[in-house]
């Protein structure tokens, strides 16, 4: 997978066929395990929270979940959450794909 980094997450959030599968499926999943580097700022996770707040407003039952790449980034996704939660968005933190509602 590589480095991670905002740009990254915003670019594919530009791709028609990505936003039309996410609205029809009402799941997006955040799968971290295979990154190598991550590299989010705190701005970042802002803009993200607030286009998952945008979306959630346009896809009804919108259920975004997040698999963190291990403990030590944890943090970082709990801050995601909470700011896209308070945007209207509905993120949870799971474990694997099987988790996911």
């Amino acid at each position: 997978m590589g480095d991670i980094d905002g740009l990254d997450l915003m670019n594919i959030h530009s791709d028609a066929e990505f936003v039309r599968k996410v609205r029809e499926c009402k799941r997006l999943v955040y799968d971290y395990r295979g990154a190598e580097r991550i590299e989010l700022t705190l701005e970042d996770a802002e803009a993200l929270a607030k286009l998952a707040g945008l979306e959630s407003s346009i896809t009804d039952d919108l259920i975004i979940g997040i698999i963190t790449k291990d403990d030590a980034h944890l943090k970082g996704s709990q801050i995601y959450q909470r700011l896209a939660n308070q945007a209207g968005a509905n993120v949870i933190i799971i474990d694997d794909l099987d988790q996911m509602p």
